[in-house]
């Protein structure tokens, strides 16, 4: 952690650990989003026959 001439060290903290809480909860929801697009193309794919276009 740096120090900032001004700016209070429980500021600075407070910072870095909402840093890391927005860092995991993006984790959190690209592995969801992940998750469900590739459970569509897996359906799209089911669905699929020889006659439709190619699931894209």
């Amino acid at each position: 952690m740096m120090e900032i001439a001004g700016v209070p060290h429980e500021l600075v903290r407070w910072t870095a650990r909402r840093s890391d809480q927005i860092a995991t909860c993006l984790s959190e929801q690209e592995h969801e989003y992940v998750t469900a697009v590739d459970d569509d193309h897996e359906l799209r794919a089911c669905h699929w026959s020889p006659s439709a276009p190619a699931p894209s």
